[in-house]
């Protein structure tokens, strides 16, 4: 009669990293396995549909504490409660997910006018008989004025101001840290010529 699986046996029956399985453990979503005489570790029939039930709560993108929770319930026969909290888990994982999605297309719209207004600039650059040499390097990102303001970065241009206050939650990456806006001043090209800055 076998006595148990060794970590080797359910990691390939369950595809599953060794490191993963004793992760598991170590966090408390595993228990404790039995030990051989030489230290090896011995799981039970229960300990892998502990872990098949962990695997498919990672599917749902159940986080570390939510599929614990889940596991638990699961384990103790508690299917009734089991189902509503994981009907009201999922309620929640498909709104954040909405809501990522909504972030894209808004995030691909901007990239898509970036594109174009890059596109453009381009082919305007090469329609020109005769221009300046650009400097190198590029002065237009993250640098400043000689009086110390801070210019307009290509991130300015890919989000410009109405873009940004339209989008969901009024706040990005590329508000973040930012003051507020100083008053309007005239536009000039930067040092290499392709973005305008303030002057």
């Amino acid at each position: 009669m076998k006595l148990g699986f060794t970590i080797g046996e359910i990691a390939a029956e369950l595809q599953l990293n060794p490191k993963t399985i004793r992760y598991y453990e170590g966090i408390g979503l595993l228990p404790k396995p039995r030990r051989t005489e030489s230290g090896y570790r011995l799981y039970s029939k229960a300990d892998i549909e502990r872990l098949r039930l962990v695997k498919r709560a990672k599917l749902l993108g159940l986080s570390l504490a939510e599929t614990r929770e889940i596991v638990d319930y699961a384990i103790d026969q508690h299917c009734a409660v089991l189902e509503k909290r994981l009907l009201a888990l999922l309620e929640t994982k498909l709104g954040e997910i909405d809501q990522k999605i909504e972030e894209l297309v808004s995030f691909r719209g901007d990239l898509r006018r970036y594109q174009a207004e890059l596109s453009r600039r381009l082919k305007a650059d090469a329609g020109e008989v005769s221009k300046a040499p650009r400097p190198d390097p590029c002065q237009c990102i993250g640098e400043t004025t000689g009086g110390g303001e801070a210019i307009r970065t290509h991130v300015d241009i890919l989000w410009p101001e109405e873009s940004l206050s339209s989008r969901k939650g009024g706040e990005t990456m590329a508000q973040k840290g930012k003051k507020g806006p100083k008053a309007t001043t005239a536009q000039k090209e930067c040092g290499c010529g392709c973005l305008p800055v303030k002057k």
